[in-house]
Order: structure tokens, then sequence, then C-alpha cells
């Protein structure tokens, strides 16, 4: 059965309904917005969130290989640069490093990925996995995409 598309509004209202889903209202960023998580708590939330973040151009990368649009590539190519950097020591990845190192993690801990949940893994795989035209094992109920994204904004989805 095809759904009906909606209009301006309808479209708008959905999409603002989803805004108690976002991570600022889960309530592991609500503890650590209000300084109720220890330091470890802080370092294993960054040491994932730092996977995350490097995942984001390796799948921008792997969209874009499979995109038609000359146009939409060299719009899209910007995202990778804004993480990686023109240069080493430049770019998003590289300051969440250094957040790490704020928090107590060396550069080789956090590059060697070994804090990183297994969940956390099985969903940006799953996120990887679409964009390189593979089809992957949903992490989480509904359909992949959705339910990745979802459970890497904390919407209280587990993997």
């Amino acid at each position: 059965m095809q759904r009906k598309p909606w209009n301006k509004d309808a479209f708008e209202t959905a999409l603002r309904a989803l805004d108690r889903r976002y991570h600022i209202h889960h309530p592991y960023h609500q503890m650590m917005a209000n300084g109720e998580l220890d330091p470890d708590q802080i370092r294993g939330w960054v040491a994932n969130r730092f996977y995350y973040q490097v995942t984001i151009p390796r799948k921008d990368a792997a969209l874009m290989a499979n995109c038609p649009d000359p146009e939409t590539r060299r719009l899209w190519v910007q995202r990778i640069l804004d993480h990686d950097g023109t240069a080493a020591g430049e770019g998003g990845i590289e300051a969440w490093v250094r957040l790490g190192e704020a928090c107590g993690l060396g550069r080789d801990e956090l590059w060697s990925m070994r804090r990183v949940l297994p969940g956390v893994r099985r969903l940006l795989a799953s996120i990887e996995a679409p964009a390189r035209g593979v089809r992957a094992a949903a992490p989480a109920r509904d359909d992949p995409l959705t339910a990745s994204a979802a459970a890497v904004h904390g919407h209280g989805w587990r993997t």
C-alpha cells in the first residue's frame, strides 16, 4: 500500500513531533548536562561518540560514491572535510581527540576503539552498510536506518 505524500504543514508537524526523541532529552544526556555522571562515564560517552564521529565521513564517502549527481557530490564533500579536515591535525574528529585527551583518554586509546560498546559497533555498522549498498541486519526494530538513527541519538532503543 502506497501512502499519499504529506503536504508542507503535515510534514512540518510530523517532523516537529520527533523533537521529543532528540538526544538532548535522553536521561543519560540530561544527567551529563546536569553534572551527574562520574569521570569514567564521561570518558565512556566520549569514546563511543568518537567512534560515531569517525564513522560519519566513511558513511558520507560511501554515499557519495553511489551518487550519480556531480553537484550533489560537490555539496556533500564538505561534510567529509568538516570531519577529517583538509590537513593532519584539523577537523571535527581531531577536536574529538582533543576532548578525549582533556577527559583523560589518550589519543591511542581513542583510536584503538577498545572502549566502544558492542551495541554501538553494531549500530554504526548498520548505518554504514546501506551507504555502501550492502544489506545489514537490523540492530533493533523497524527498518535499520530508522532504528539506527534513533539509537544513535538516544531514543531508548537498544541494540
